[in-house]
């Protein structure tokens, strides 16, 4: 399966970021390879890989060649900030009110403090309590059939969060944020396995240290990045100047018509 050829010939197994593009899509597929890359298949199986994979491609979506300019970048920023939210939402709620509740405006920490009051766990567990039981809950509706997993999932999720609430077990405030931190990483399933893990770092990172805590595992998240390559190919190269007609923001489709400048040194 090309999942796990993945694997087979990949350089750095325990690395979190993926370096190879996995789609099922014909036309994501021929565009690839029109810009220069290496699409693999696998007999029997209906995914195919590409290589080299570019990081800023976990924010692109196909469709977005199918919709006006505009829009396209707007769908775009939805996703790095949905990127951004699922990895530090949580860890950050911890910092912030766990060490710089100064920060949040007096009505906001009223009303978390009033909603935390007579529930038994710190906030940090109670995140990670929760987060814990979603994943349980995803996994369960991944192995059940189609027709009724993702109902299971989400049902199972509201019956069991407003039970918590109910008993006092966990506050609203840290329904709310696993809840928008879940949502935000259902819109990037490409690096799903990459968000599962930076999120409970960060989440240890901001009960321990804070506001510190945050930003010196974000600055090394992204030293981490800037540091990896796909075959040969830094995968922040998107983010060069003469690549910033399709990076996060594309231009008109008729100014891409030179094949990235990264991945093929010769346009003809």
């Amino acid at each position: 399966e090309t999942s796990q050829l993945e694997q087979y010939i990949e350089e750095k197994p325990y690395c979190l970021i993926s370096r190879m593009g996995l789609t099922q899509k014909p036309d994501v597929a021929a565009a690839r390879m029109l810009q220069g890359r290496v699409v693999i298949l696998v007999d029997g199986t209906p995914h195919v890989l590409t290589v080299p994979e570019l990081f800023v491609e976990t924010i692109q979506s196909g469709s977005d060649y199918y919709q006006r300019t505009v829009y396209s970048n707007y769908l775009r920023l939805i996703r790095l900030f949905a990127f951004f939210i699922a990895i530090l939402l949580p860890g950050l709620a911890i910092a912030i009110f766990n060490y710089s509740s100064e920060v949040v405006p007096f009505v906001f920490l009223t009303s978390f403090i009033k909603a935390t009051e007579g529930t038994p766990l710190p906030f940090a567990l109670e995140i990670l309590f929760i987060t814990i039981m979603f994943e349980l809950l995803k996994e369960a509706g991944l192995r059940i059939p189609k027709a009724m997993g993702s109902a299971i999932t989400f049902v199972g999720a509201l019956i069991i969060g407003q039970a918590a609430v109910d008993a006092g077990i966990v506050s609203a405030p840290t329904i709310i944020v696993v809840a928008l931190t879940a949502v935000a990483s259902l819109v990037l399933p490409n690096v799903n396995e990459m968000i599962t893990m930076y999120r409970y770092i960060f989440l240890a990172l901001g009960a321990i240290m804070g506001i510190i805590g945050i930003v010196s595992g974000l600055i090394l998240m992204l030293s981490s990045i800037i540091a990896k390559d796909s075959f040969g190919i830094p995968i922040l190269s998107s983010f060069s100047n003469s690549e910033q007609k399709d990076a996060i923001f594309r231009a008109p489709l008729r100014e891409i018509f030179l094949r990235p400048i990264s991945v093929v040194k010769n346009n003809i």
